[in-house]
């Protein structure tokens, strides 16, 4: 779609990794966890048990999405098992464990880059929503620490909708939030499976931020646009004034 024709009011952006670095910022408060915690005594390195961490998360991140798992599940998981047949916790050990983590990945600041000033711009022409997987415990609190609040207008997640993205009844939720059609939203976001998804399900445009490089998924291009950034200063010249009033 020529970007002189991308006209839209509102744009949809996904926060983890879209916005807020959230690589970064988990696996540094993890880090710190790691240490207060002793977990070295079982691991030789950080990175080793990050290494095992990490693809198991995504993977409980994958099954929460496609409604295999609890919210509670992914929780109580996530810390387990990098660390299972080695040490034993209640579920209630778990939560505490969770709850300073995300304690400290709310002291996080990190964004992705040049995201406060591109948000900061587009906040001029367009009503910026964030669309988010990610718990109300936890993404408030980035928001907020990290200088993005004064250019988001509404926050949707998981929590108040019920279901995560890719399913419709997401982005459903989010335009009624803020009283716009599919042909007058766009959706940002950088994870195909979640954010890119749930944009062609809908019916909705969509730029897929590759922040990892990564060949794009096939699709149908006849009845859909997916326009690839892989860098977020990008979206300024495919993104040209509304004409019409923020919502």
């Amino acid at each position: 779609m020529p970007a002189k024709t991308m006209k839209y009011k509102a744009l949809l952006f996904d926060l983890d990794d879209t916005l807020w670095a959230t690589f970064d910022n988990n696996k540094a408060s993890l880090h710190r966890l790691y240490n207060e915690e002793g977990w070295g005594a079982y691991y030789d390195t950080f990175e080793d048990y990050f290494a095992v961490y990490f693809p198991h998360q995504e993977q409980l991140w994958d099954d929460y999405r496609k409604g295999y798992i609890s919210k509670e599940q992914l929780l109580l998981d996530r810390l387990r098992y990098p660390l299972r047949g080695l040490v034993s916790w209640s579920d209630q050990q778990v939560m505490e464990l969770n709850q300073r983590f995300i304690n400290y990945v709310q002291q996080q600041t990190a964004l992705i880059p040049h995201a406060l000033e591109v948000l900061a711009e587009l906040h001029r022409s367009y009503t910026i929503v964030i669309v988010s997987n990610g718990f109300e415990e936890t993404q408030y609190g980035k928001i907020n620490g990290s200088g993005l609040a004064p250019y988001i207008d509404k926050v949707v997640l998981v929590d108040h909708v019920g279901v995560p993205k890719p399913a419709t009844e997401f982005l459903d939720y989010a335009l009624k939030a803020v009283g716009c059609s599919r042909q007058e939203a766009l959706v940002i976001g950088d994870s195909w499976p979640s954010d890119i998804l749930c944009a062609l399900n809908s019916g909705i445009d969509s730029v897929w931020y590759n922040l990892w490089q990564v060949p794009m998924p096939t699709y149908d291009q006849q009845h859909h646009s997916v326009i690839e950034i892989r860098d977020l200063r990008e979206l300024l010249p495919l993104l040209t004034p509304s004409t019409a009033p923020r919502l």
